[in-house]
């Protein structure tokens, strides 16, 4: 029920931005991912592999269960492939790593030292972390250089040293859980990683959640290939995600819309006969309902109710992108290319680099991002949960990201790459540009203009 003084644009936009956090039709999987968590109680490292269609919610459930596992004093880090970045290796890595190293400043100065003693163990090797992951200096000094130079010598150094520090990690830090997303984009080095953290011989006990789309053969084919490989079994749980049912449905419209609809029924059945139940399509055929009134507020009956004309007129297309693309001609020209800005930037992006970029020319820089939120493009990014604002947000979904990204014209996507990667390098602060100068590197390796002269 809408209150006196709320304004139903307001409640309308409100309603967009529950739709993107709900969850609904999962419990089971939830519990039986709560259940694999308890042999890490018991002294095993174990391994979840969550697999689904586009838009089935992997991500979504992901999140809901590492909040679930934080509030029982789980150290919960995330990372994410990306599939324009899966020539750069080492982004996830890098994102856990940089999560660790954030939650360990978080600790009691006592359990601090006792960590950099027992990092210490890297010897020479911290160097090559340091040069990975510039953020982890601030947990331990390296001052070494990297000597070897036979490759394969120092590929195997790299993931030792890797696996001994996600070990003391998983040590001080008990219970740690690592969840890697789309990992059907992995690249060979960055997996070479995950699977030696794997490794039996490892003496720590972690959860580890792998999630990819099965939705290709190609890419069933690849992470079947690779989850062969993973030394320890015994604690792996595997699950697949499925449509929702018609009741699932009906629960998730009983919770967004607080039990304040006029006619479910009938908007469960058109919404389940456009959908089959894809958790995201649905809440994107919800946002294309609440734009053009084929669902709206009836203040006699004080209920949401369908228009079903209306609702009949919404064309639900085949394509994910076809949706993004009617809602991207709906936006105003401002948020049109801070979205092409922020696609080139990469799937997360935050606020400060926003701001720099564009050189404060859209003084409507917040609210077109507010804007985007509301169109269900964009969502903000909360590092743990209950934390504040970060400024960070996120695409809603890798389809809509993806659909960005290859619209934009080649020379325009060269120019904003380029743009990128000279604003990152002449951040005055210096262990910033060391701390993104891999994503530096990944930017101007997608272009070619050369930065001769301008940096």
């Amino acid at each position: 029920m809408i209150k006196k003084n709320e304004n139903i644009q307001e409640t309308e936009n409100s309603l967009k931005l529950k739709l993107q956090d709900i969850v609904v039709g999962r419990n089971n999987e939830i519990e039986a991912i709560k259940m694999q968590f308890d042999s890490v109680w018991e002294g095993h490292s174990a391994v979840t592999v969550i697999a689904g269609d586009i838009g089935i919610g992997k991500t979504a459930l992901v999140k809901t269960v590492l909040s679930d596992l934080s509030k029982l004093n789980g150290a919960c880090v995330y990372g994410k492939f990306e599939l324009y970045k899966d020539k750069g290796p080492y982004i996830p890595i890098v994102q856990i790593m940089e999560q660790i190293t954030n939650y360990m400043l978080t600790l009691p100065e006592e359990k601090f030292n006792r960590i950099r003693k027992k990092l210490k163990e890297l010897g020479r090797d911290k160097a090559l972390i340091t040069r990975v992951v510039p953020q982890t200096q601030r947990i331990m000094s390296s001052t070494g250089r990297i000597k070897d130079s036979d490759y394969q010598k120092l590929k195997i150094r790299m993931e030792k040293a890797f696996q001994t520090f996600i070990t003391i990690a998983a040590q001080e830090l008990y219970p740690l859980i690592i969840a890697v997303d789309d990992i059907q984009w992995a690249d060979i080095a960055s997996w070479n990683i995950i699977k030696s953290i794997n490794d039996p011989i490892s003496n720590h006990d972690l959860y580890m959640i792998l999630v990819y789309r099965n939705n290709l053969e190609k890419y069933r084919t690849k992470v079947k290939s690779m989850l062969d490989k993973l030394s320890e079994k015994k604690y792996l749980l595997e699950i697949n995600l499925e449509s929702l049912t018609t009741e699932e449905v009906k629960t998730m419209l009983r919770e967004v819309f607080s039990g304040d609809f006029e006619n479910t029924d009938e908007l469960v059945s058109l919404i389940y006969r456009k959908t089959v139940g894809n958790p995201l399509y649905i809440k994107q055929m919800l946002n294309m309902l609440l734009e053009n009134k084929g669902i709206y507020y009836n203040p006699g009956v004080k209920k949401w109710c369908l228009d079903s004309c209306k609702a009949k007129d919404i064309n639900l297309l085949d394509t994910i992108a076809d949706i993004v693309n009617r809602k991207i001609d709906r936006l105003s020209p401002e948020a049109k290319e801070l979205l092409e800005i922020a696609s080139c930037i990469g799937s997360r992006f935050d606020l400060g680099l926003m701001e720099r970029i564009t050189e404060n020319q859209f003084q409507r820089l917040k609210e077109n991002l507010v804007e985007l939120c509301h169109a269900g493009l964009i969502v903000k990014v909360f590092e743990h949960p209950g934390t504040d604002d970060t400024g960070k947000f996120e695409f809603f979904h890798d389809r809509i990201y993806q659909n960005i990204y290859e619209q934009i014209e080649a020379d325009r996507k060269e120019k904003l790459h380029f743009d990128i990667a000279i604003e990152l390098l002449n951040h005055p602060d210096k262990i910033y540009i060391e701390e993104n100068i891999l994503p530096i590197t990944a930017h101007l390796l997608k272009c070619k203009i050369s930065s001769k002269g301008k940096v």
